[in-house]
């Protein structure tokens, strides 16, 4: 029994005391697996300097096929660090070498930098914009001009998209297959209106996957939708509260439409928020150290 002991014990010991695994002795493929998962900011101003390893695989472009700036928060509104992190999204973009697929832009988004991601990538399949509220519908219908297999479009809280402007999206991206998007607050207004939902219908066929909240659709504007857009599988229509689901709309809805979301549910959630000043500052999301990045690395062009 004792020897029994004794042998345990060793054991234990033996594992205690076990080198730690090395992370530069893994394979290449599984090291960049690794870092393709870490989003845009964490890649840039940590991932990126760890040992010139990590930094020499974060030169290969297919490293920068997805650019997710989301996880940004700003406790005060520091307004001086959105040209830090435009800065850094304008790196990433020069890395990706025109690699890039995924863009996803949070609050500092612009017009010129929004051109400069269309300039450089020409087979972007998503762009997602949140509370980027400097972005013109001009340069917005420029941009999709020059993305014809862009697949998923949304705008969460932006500026006010024209009805020609989803004309121009609908006229010309023919893939897409998801659109999704919610006014600003100061944009809804009480005037009931089907102009967009007539032209989505009108230009996007295609639509898998429809999200329109807090809009000013009616019954009229939902009829048009579903009669253009037959392969549409999910609508989420929340908030819209001018549209009427009781009659025979509603049986089309729930016969046509696999997945519905009703104008009266709740959409408590990140775009929900009316105090965008509350939103930036509470939101769980990642604190970067801007005043600790070495920003001399950003004017490499690859």
């Amino acid at each position: 029994m004792a020897s029994s002991c004794l042998s345990h014990v060793l054991e234990i010991d033996k594992l205690e005391i076990s080198p730690k695994p090395n992370w530069l002795e893994l394979p290449r493929d599984i090291t960049i697996n690794i870092l393709q998962r870490l989003g845009t900011l964490d890649l840039v101003t940590s991932a990126s300097v760890v040992c010139p390893l990590w930094w020499n695989i974060c030169k290969d472009p297919l490293i920068w096929t997805t650019i997710d700036m989301r996880n940004v928060s700003l406790s005060n509104i520091d307004f001086e660090y959105y040209s830090i992190l435009e800065k850094i999204c304008r790196y990433a973009v020069n890395r990706s070498c025109g690699h890039l697929k995924d863009i996803y832009i949070k609050i500092f988004g612009t017009d010129e930098l929004l051109l400069l991601i269309a300039n450089s990538a020409s087979k972007l399949r998503c762009i997602q914009l949140e509370f980027c509220h400097d972005i013109s519908n001009k340069v917005l219908e420029e941009v999709v001009n020059k993305q014809p297999f862009l697949e998923e479009l949304e705008f969460w809280h932006c500026f006010e998209l024209r009805e020609d402007s989803f004309g121009h999206i609908g006229g010309s991206c023919q893939f897409l297959k998801s659109l999704k998007f919610s006014p600003c607050a100061e944009a809804v207004s009480n005037n009931k209106c089907d102009d967009v939902a007539v032209t989505i219908g009108k230009t996007m066929s295609n639509l898998r996957h429809l999200t329109i909240l807090n809009n000013e659709l009616t019954n009229n504007g939902l009829q048009a939708i579903l009669d253009g857009c037959p392969f549409l599988e999910s609508l989420d229509i929340r908030g819209c509260l001018y549209v009427d689901l009781d009659g025979s709309l509603g049986k089309r809805c729930n016969a046509q439409i696999k997945e519905l979301r009703f104008p009266a549910e709740s959409i408590y959630n990140k775009f929900d928020c009316v105090d965008f000043m509350n939103y930036l500052q509470y939101s769980i999301m990642t604190r970067i150290d801007f005043d600790a990045i070495d920003y001399s690395r950003f004017d490499e062009i690859p």
